[in-house]
């Protein structure tokens, strides 16, 4: 490891108290008490056990890009420190807070989501896809999880769909992770970067819209159950959108294929989005 600006998280930042794990590490809520943070602001510090070089600069890295672009409806990272703890190296990411929580929380609390904003939702996520995609950031996969409100309940996706590093048995540890994971992914086939991020996409709108997942995976068989069933009745603006991206790659829409889908294009237009997506130069490949 390269040797380190001697740091102390703890003279930055008052730890106020461990508020859960993710799949990388521990996650803290501190606020800031040098006259260079706001000390009236919250803050998430994640702690992430750094066990090689290559894992360190792959996170430094992404931390970089984020930290110093421009991400529509994407967390705001601040800074990451690196430091020794206990004979071990961590990586310590201080990060936007959002304390009405996760998407997940949202939807368990919540008996009932309209359409409006549901779509509202939806056309969020792809605009921070967008953003990340652009400045070449490839997203895996993501899960109502790490998925978080903030205070004028916009998204903003974060959490540890920021270190998806190249190993992808990393991502074959968890069976809530991997129901979220396109299947070309999770069998090591060839896959198109932007279509197999849209196959959380599509699973994360079936489950806004019916409350269950369309997708698990059985860990101990590695077989993908598909749940995924819309009643014929059933409003057909979604139907035609859910049926283009939970599918076979052959047939799924690409990412920056779905905001100039009709149906799409209408709702942007209807919840008054038409300028913000305009404004942030979605481009379709088209032209």
């Amino acid at each position: 490891m390269k040797e380190e600006r001697k740091i102390s998280i703890k003279k930055e930042y008052e730890i106020l108290k461990s508020i859960g794990f993710d799949k990388y590490g521990e996650l803290f809520l501190v606020s800031g008490k040098e006259k260079d943070t706001d000390q009236n602001k919250l803050y998430i510090m994640e702690k992430i056990e750094v066990k090689s070089e290559e894992i360190r600069n792959e996170i430094e890295n992404k931390i970089n890009i984020l930290k110093n672009g421009e991400f529509k409806y994407v967390v705001k990272i601040y800074e990451i420190y690196f430091d020794s703890e206990n004979d071990k190296f961590f990586g310590f990411i201080i990060m936007d807070y959002y304390s009405k929580g996760n998407l997940y929380k949202v939807m368990l609390e919540s008996n009932y989501l309209n359409k409006r904003t549901i779509w509202r939702i939806f056309i969020q996520l792809i605009q921070a896809l967008n953003s990340l995609s652009k400045n070449d950031i490839f997203i895996k996969y993501f899960s109502p999880r790490n998925i978080y409100l903030d205070d004028n309940n916009n998204i903003k996706l974060g959490g540890d769909i920021i270190f998806i590093f190249k190993d992808t048995n990393l991502l074959k540890q968890d069976e809530n992770i991997n129901s979220y994971i396109a299947p070309e992914i999770i069998y090591n086939l060839p896959y198109s970067k932007d279509k197999c991020c849209v196959w959380p996409l599509g699973c994360i709108l079936y489950e806004l819209i019916f409350k269950k997942r369309a997708i698990e995976f059985d860990e101990e068989r590695n077989v993908i159950k598909n749940l995924f069933e819309i009643y014929d009745d059933y409003d057909d603006e979604f139907k035609t959108i859910l049926h283009k991206m939970i599918c076979k790659e052959s047939n799924r829409l690409a990412l920056n294929e779905i905001i100039f889908e009709g149906i799409v294009k209408r709702k942007v237009i209807e919840i008054n989005m038409f300028d913000e997506v305009l404004k942030n130069k979605i481009i379709c490949k088209y032209n």
